[in-house]
């Protein structure tokens, strides 16, 4: 057995639509949001899965982490930032990820927070999965295609200085539920990708997301 190479978030597979790339949006954060997965601090980094608020802007999408059954309807991926307002040097910098802690402009629109998201509707999406025992064999995952599963936000605070939610397939709980928010369609056929170690990915698609009308906005 060999374990596979984690690799971060949720990854755009393939468009349900003939795009050859994903289409992304420009949403906005709250001034001074702080984001958190199951009571710890975490930044937003590319490939953190957002749920849409009712008051327009996104936020860190919560999975199965806290209580089994209260995972947030996710609107989109992370897919990069806008510049964002830096502090200490009192100006907007590029940024690869929104920070810690966040970050405050108040009624300085012009600094206000954007993240690029593209959403999950209507695409493909690569996670890997958070255990090696539901599963171990190549025929163990094929009989899980069709079912429905949600996501966890396992938390990586290996970087003290750069925490992140670090979300997960959690497919204990795989069931043809279907109030789950992802719907699991295909396993990646990566080259050497082992299917008795951990970290296998797996290609899933929406199943229940804060796409309107299908669901009511977070709060």
């Amino acid at each position: 057995m060999a374990d596979n190479s984690h690799k971060y978030g949720f990854r755009f597979a393939r468009s349900l639509h003939g795009e050859p790339q994903p289409q992304i949006q420009r949403m906005r954060l709250a001034s001074a949001y702080s984001p958190s997965a199951n009571g710890t601090a975490v930044g937003l980094e590319v490939g953190d899965p957002v749920e849409l608020l009712s008051t327009g802007y996104v936020d860190l999408c919560p999975g199965v982490e806290a209580t089994p059954g209260t995972a947030g309807n996710p609107w989109g991926i992370v897919m990069g930032f806008g510049p964002l307002y830096n502090s200490q040097l009192g100006r907007m910098d590029p940024s690869a990820y929104y920070p810690t802690g966040g970050i405050t402009y108040s009624t300085n629109l012009e600094r206000m927070s954007y993240v690029w998201v593209c959403p999950v509707f209507g695409n493909l999406w690569s996670l890997d999965c958070d255990d090696n025992t539901t599963a171990t064999t190549e025929a163990a995952y094929l009989a899980l295609l069709g079912e429905n599963v949600e996501h966890i936000l396992a938390v990586d605070t290996t970087n003290a200085n750069r925490p992140k939610a670090d979300p997960f397939l959690h497919i204990t709980g795989h069931a043809t539920t279907n109030t789950f928010h992802w719907r699991i369609v295909d396993y990646s056929m990566s080259v050497g990708q082992d299917f008795s170690g951990k970290n296998v990915s797996l290609i899933v698609q929406a199943n229940v997301t804060s796409e309107a009308p299908f669901t009511a906005l977070g709060t």
